[in-house]
């Protein structure tokens, strides 16, 4: 088992998100999938380097919300678990 976390925080609150997979290689080959996907869409090269390095939830949510509804398509694939807390 392989568990990815990240935090994030706004004004209002500050939240732990934790991805358990079961298997390294599944999200391995799921990410390389989501990458494919993504790179097909006309985005300059310096945009591109942040979105798959830093994953800036508000650079998604605010300018690529086709690339995180890809990234929710390729998760929900793999057995994984979400934890959180806020």
């Amino acid at each position: 088992m392989v568990l990815y976390v990240d935090e994030t925080e706004n004004d209002d609150y500050f939240i732990v998100t934790g991805l358990l997979v079961n298997s390294q290689t599944d999200i391995i080959n799921t990410y390389n999938h989501f990458k494919k996907r993504a790179d097909k869409l006309k985005i300059a090269p310096k945009e591109k380097g942040k979105l798959f390095t830093e994953f800036k939830s508000t650079l998604l949510d605010n300018r690529f919300q086709k690339i995180k509804g890809f990234m929710i398509e390729e998760l929900d694939v793999i057995e994984h678990c979400v934890i959180y807390s806020c």
